[in-house]
């Protein structure tokens, strides 16, 4: 009687989990800024996607301020705002997605003087 052997082989791969873009941070410089005078803005974010398929997504980056004026960078992570004519705390937030529809939200606050 002869004898047989079966190997079954298993391969694992990711179920595509996607991992939420984080801000790291929010830098505005000069923080405080005189009126009518003009901040650049920086957004650190990652998106680390670890061992799945898609490393490293893309972002996009979506800003937005109380008041004022933003004029886009050389990068969609920084930006320059005009501040303006009335002393006051004004917020600029930045929104970062990545393309499978992470979202997060960051929010600074700048005095004009």
């Amino acid at each position: 009687m002869k004898k047989t052997a079966s190997i079954i082989i298993i391969f694992l791969s990711s179920c595509g989990f996607n991992h939420e873009p984080t801000i790291e941070s929010i830098t505005a410089d000069p923080n405080p800024v005189n009126a009518g005078e003009v901040v650049t803005l920086t957004c650190t974010a990652t998106d680390d996607e670890g061992a799945d398929a898609y490393e490293d997504d893309k972002l996009e980056y979506t800003w937005d301020a109380t008041a004022g004026v933003i004029t886009p960078g050389t990068d969609d992570d920084n930006i320059s705002w005009t501040s303006p004519q009335q002393t006051g705390v004004y917020s600029i937030s930045c929104v970062v997605n990545d393309p499978d529809n992470g979202v997060d939200i960051g929010t600074i606050d700048i005095v004009v003087q």
